[in-house]
């Protein structure tokens, strides 16, 4: 079954994915003209009500329209990939339980 898992469409794409991610802080510099690089102060507000310092955020914000300015905070900081490690658990159960499978979910009141 690993030489399934290593020749499979679905990794190829992941590979293709974990680099664009990975060369995307490399390309943002190249391309950037004028960048915020203040968090916004509700988000200040909401770190600070959570007792969280901004040095411990790391954040890249682009506008959908072209005449807002991106911010980008502490993009240049190592952080652990959350959202990226998502791909992983998405494909290994993708592997594991098919595309087909459903879970069952209960909710108790």
């Amino acid at each position: 079954m690993s030489s399934l898992l290593v020749s499979s469409p679905l990794v190829k794409t992941l590979r293709r994915l974990a680099l664009a991610t990975l060369l995307l802080p490399v390309t943002l510099p190249a391309s950037a003209g004028p960048t915020n690089t203040v968090l916004p102060a509700k988000v200040q507000q909401a770190l600070k009500a959570s007792k969280i310092e901004n040095s411990a955020l790391s954040l890249v914000m682009l506008p959908m329209s072209g005449t807002d300015i991106p911010t980008i905070v502490n993009a240049d900081v190592s952080v652990n990939p959350a959202s990226t490690m998502k791909l992983v658990t998405t494909y290994a159960a993708l592997e594991l339980l098919g595309p087909t499978h459903q879970w069952k979910t209960e909710f108790y009141t």
